[in-house]
């Protein structure tokens, strides 16, 4: 698949029931944490092992450059977390297509998105 350096592949997790989950280190270093709730709003996730983790919740955007749109989501992430997942609550806004002969996932369409003429 073929991107520019300005864009993030990201794979979309359909067990992941949040917007989007960042990589703890890039969280920081974006600054997100002074859009943070306050603690008591604070999500807790539970992982595939059943462990049980308190996730830090904060407001932000994702940029979609070829639609030329920002949503906005909910940017969840927790201590020592390395995975950038778009989870079920981000793709319900979008219709997506799953090619398996060509191996990728697409967003395809969006009700959220005015398409111009």
């Amino acid at each position: 698949m073929i991107h520019s350096e300005s864009e993030e592949l990201v794979q979309l997790d359909t067990g992941y029931d949040g917007e989007l989950l960042l990589p703890c280190r890039l969280y920081r270093t974006l600054t997100l944490y002074q859009w943070e709730y306050p603690e008591e709003y604070w999500p807790v996730g539970k992982t595939v092992s059943g462990e049980i983790i308190e996730l830090i919740l904060a407001k932000g955007q994702v940029l979609i450059p070829k639609w030329n749109v920002a949503l906005e989501v909910f940017i969840e992430t927790f201590e020592g977390n390395g995975e950038l997942l778009l989870g079920r609550s981000f793709i319900r806004k979008f219709k997506v297509l799953l090619d398996g002969p060509g191996n990728k996932v697409c967003l395809i369409d969006s009700n959220v998105i005015r398409r111009e003429t």
